[in-house]
């Protein structure tokens, strides 16, 4: 039962979570019939938190050990089929929302992660998202990609077909740079490489330098075009000052972060503005959210207050929120300051980037 006292998975398959020592610390339910979400998850406590918790059967840390890989998969059943095949290495962060922190936990029992999400838009769209945290581990990951037949959404209906041959699709496995450079090509069916260039810059921003040179050199084999025109072209863009984003993309994000923003807001109208002070990084970092702020706090604008008190949202998606303006308005600060060196010999501006990206690293974290 849940906290008052209902019913929570009534009608539900229910599939016990557990951490690493095999101890029980939450329950997923898969609904029978079309009767609320499809999944639930037991409420957050202090012995489970969705970010960090992974959802594994009994033998996974003794099948690891055998193969020294992890293949990951969206959902429990993803897990109970790829065990029915013979593969008990398999792990679940109960979706595709797949997080740093489980990532850090699989990466203290194996460096040698498989994705295996599903073979939808929504599974590929979540498998590229994992090069944005790749490189957050403290150690190092090679990270690779099971290529379902494209007639099979998962593997679960690879099982039920009477499919059972998982060593021939697991031996051609492909990195996972190359896997998203390959998802992009087929999105921009066009064969423009000026659009699928413009898609991989997205892409390869959140990687090393090392991943980025390898990266480089896949879509050099996959459009034809000599490497050192690739990396001309990246530079050139570079000293544009409207590279990284097109203007259709640079509003939508602009819209999730005017969202985050109400959110935030709302919180702070709800609880007075008593823990207005927890958040003086990010009110310095923004002229424009700071004097929002103030006036609200002061008492002006009372329709608009009553506006956000209307605003709901969870204690994670507030969470989210929080750490993705910090973020926002750290790399804005990070881009006034470069402007500033160019300049200015002032070589305390260095330290304070320096500083500004480890915060951001941390709020990224946190995600």
């Amino acid at each position: 039962m849940s906290e008052k006292q209902n019913l929570l998975f009534r009608e539900r398959i229910l599939f016990p979570i557990t951490n690493f020592r095999n101890e029980t610390v939450a329950y997923g339910g898969r609904a029978l019939n079309d009767f609320g979400p499809k999944y639930l998850n037991s409420a957050e406590s202090q012995i489970y938190k969705k970010n960090k918790t992974l959802y594994f059967t009994d033998n996974f840390l003794k099948s690891v050990k055998e193969k020294d890989e992890i293949i990951i998969v969206e959902g429990y059943i993803d897990v109970i089929a790829f065990n029915l095949l013979g593969y008990s290495n398999v792990a679940s962060p109960s979706g595709t929302a797949l997080t740093s922190q489980q990532l850090e936990q699989l990466s203290k029992y194996s460096s040698n992660i498989i994705i295996s999400f599903d073979n939808d838009d929504a599974g590929i769209n979540a498998t590229n998202r994992i090069l944005e945290i790749k490189n957050s581990t403290s150690r190092d990951l090679y990270l690779k990609c099971m290529l379902l037949p494209e007639e099979y959404k998962d593997i679960g209906e690879y099982y039920e077909d009477g499919k059972d041959n998982l060593d021939l699709l697991l031996s051609n496995k492909i990195d996972l740079i190359e896997f998203s450079i390959d998802s992009l090509i087929k999105k921009e069916d066009t064969g423009d490489k000026r659009i699928i260039f413009s898609e991989f810059k997205k892409l390869i921003r959140s990687l090393s330098p090392l991943d980025q040179d390898f990266a480089f050199d896949i879509l050099s084999v996959k459009i034809n075009t000599p490497k050192d025109l690739l990396v001309k072209e990246l530079k050139h863009k570079k000293s544009s000052p409207t590279y990284g984003e097109s203007s259709s993309s640079q509003n939508e994000s602009n819209k999730h972060i005017e969202a985050f923003q109400d959110i935030f807001i709302s919180s702070l109208i709800k609880n007075e503005f008593e823990n207005i002070s927890e958040f003086e990084d990010l009110l310095n970092s923004s002229e424009e959210l700071f004097n929002i702020i103030k006036k609200l706090q002061s008492g002006q604008n009372k329709d608009i207050s009553n506006s956000f008190i209307n605003i709901s949202f969870t204690e994670y998606q507030l969470q989210e929120a929080i750490s993705r303006l910090y973020i926002h308005y750290f790399e804005i600060k990070i881009n006034t300051l470069i402007s500033q060196l160019e300049v200015s010999n002032d070589t305390n501006i260095f330290s304070e980037i320096e500083n500004l990206k480890k915060k951001i690293e941390n709020y990224q974290n946190t995600l």
